[in-house]
């Protein structure tokens, strides 16, 4: 999965936060999860994030694809790189 290989090649610049849950809407097999950070960061904005269910599995649906529609996972993280959205490795 080309979502999969992009997070693993590029850490989100968010990763190891904490998430505080505001509010989970479901219906039918998709879920809208409302979320903040926690602690010091739970000034800034809330965010929605889908979640579909199949096959006995909670699977996410990203908001933006911008970073994934470059034609090769290679090329998705290199565009994610020089936009700022990995974490310093």
């Amino acid at each position: 999965m080309t979502w999969v290989a992009v997070h693993r090649g590029c850490p989100l610049q968010a990763a190891g936060l904490a998430y505080n849950i505001k509010d989970a809407t479901l219906t039918g097999s998709m879920a809208v999860v409302t979320v903040t950070l926690a602690g010091a960061a739970a000034s800034l904005a809330s965010e929605s994030e889908s979640l579909t269910y199949s096959a006995g599995r909670w699977g996410f649906v990203p908001n933006d694809l911008i970073y994934y529609r470059h034609g090769s996972v290679k090329a998705d993280i290199a565009a994610a790189k020089a936009a700022g959205y990995c974490a310093s490795s």
